[in-house]
C-alpha cells in the first residue's frame, strides 16, 4: 500500500472517529436532558403531593401530631358526647357501633339523617380533627411524600390487636382478624360511612386510606413481633409459625384488587 493510500485511509479512520465522537456527545447530551427533565417532573410531583397534603414535613405532622391529635385523642376516650356512643356500658371497652344504635345516633343528632352531617357536626370536631389527621397522613403514604418506616416509629395508630391470642391467628377471614379489639376512630367512621347520604345509603370508599393506613400499622405490628419474640429458640413455639403465616398473607395480597390492603 502506497504513502496516498495509507494516508487517506488514516483520514477516513479520523473522519469516523470524530463522526462517532460527536454521535456519542450528542446522545450524552440528549440522555442527560432526559434525566434533567425526569428529575423535574419528579420534582413537580412531589411538589404537587405536598400541596394536596395539609402538611409538608415530618416536622409538621409531628407538631400537629403532639399539640393537638394527641390531646383530642384523650378528649374522645374522655368526653360524655363520645363516651356514650364508643363504650360498651358493661364492659367500658370500645366496640363497634350497631347497626340500630348508629341509626339511632345519626336520626337523634341530625336534622337531615345523614352521616356526612354528623361528620360536620360541631359535636363531634374533636373526632373529625383526629380521623382527617390520619386521612391525611395515609394520603401523603399513598402518594410516597412521606416513609412509612419513619412514620410508623413517629406516630401511634389509635388501634390494638390482641397478638397474644392464639385465636386471632386462627381466624381465616380477614375481615375478622382485622377488626381491632381496641379502636378509637372505627364505630364512628363506619357508622358515619354507611349513612353518608343518608339511612342505608353509604359512601363506600370513606376512609379507605384510614382502612389502609390501619392495614400497613397492623402488618408492621406483625413483623416487630416475629423479629422480636420469635428467635431460633422460640420458633417452635405456637405463636412463630402462625405469626410467619399471618405476615405471609399481608404480603401476598400486597398487589391485590382491594386497594386499601395493598402495602405501602
Amino acid at each position: 500500500m502506497d504513502y496516498q493510500s495509507i494516508k487517506q485511509r488514516l483520514q477516513d479512520i479520523g473522519i469516523l472517529i470524530a463522526t462517532i465522537t460527536t454521535i456519542a456527545t450528542g446522545l450524552t447530551a440528549i440522555w442527560n436532558l432526559y434525566l434533567f427533565a425526569q428529575s423535574q417532573v419528579t420534582k413537580i410531583d412531589n411538589e404537587n403531593r405536598v400541596n394536596l397534603s395539609s402538611y409538608g414535613s415530618y416536622g409538621t405532622y409531628l407538631q400537629k401530631y403532639r399539640d393537638e391529635i394527641q390531646p383530642a385523642i384523650s378528649i374522645i376516650l374522655n368526653q360524655d358526647i363520645y363516651r356514650q356512643i364508643l363504650l360498651d356500658k358493661d364492659n367500658n371497652e370500645l366496640v363497634r357501633l350497631d347497626d340500630e344504635a348508629c341509626k339511632n345516633l345519626i336520626i337523634e343528632k341530625t336534622k337531615s339523617h345523614t352521616g356526612i352531617e354528623l361528620f360536620g357536626s360541631p359535636t363531634y370536631k374533636k373526632f373529625r380533627d383526629v380521623h382527617n389527621f390520619y386521612e391525611t397522613l395515609a394520603f401523603s403514604l399513598k402518594n410516597k411524600v412521606i416513609n412509612f418506616e419513619i412514620v410508623f416509629d413517629l406516630f401511634t395508630y389509635p388501634a390494638y390487636w390482641d397478638l397474644q391470642d392464639k385465636n386471632w391467628y386462627l381466624l381465616d377471614n380477614s375481615d375478622e382478624w382485622l377488626q381491632a379489639d381496641f379502636a378509637v376512630l372505627r364505630a364512628m367512621r363506619e357508622c358515619i360511612g354507611n349513612n353518608y347520604f343518608g339511612i342505608d345509603r353509604p359512601l363506600k370508599d370513606f376512609s379507605d386510606n384510614i382502612d389502609q393506613l390501619a392495614y400497613n400499622y397492623l402488618y408492621f405490628r406483625l413483623k416487630y413481633k416475629f423479629k422480636n419474640d420469635c428467635h431460633e429458640q422460640d420458633k417452635a413455639s405456637d405463636i412463630c409459625p402462625l405469626l410467619a403465616k399471618r405476615i405471609q398473607d399481608f404480603e401476598t395480597n400486597m398487589n391485590g384488587n382491594e386497594e386499601w390492603k395493598r402495602l405501602y
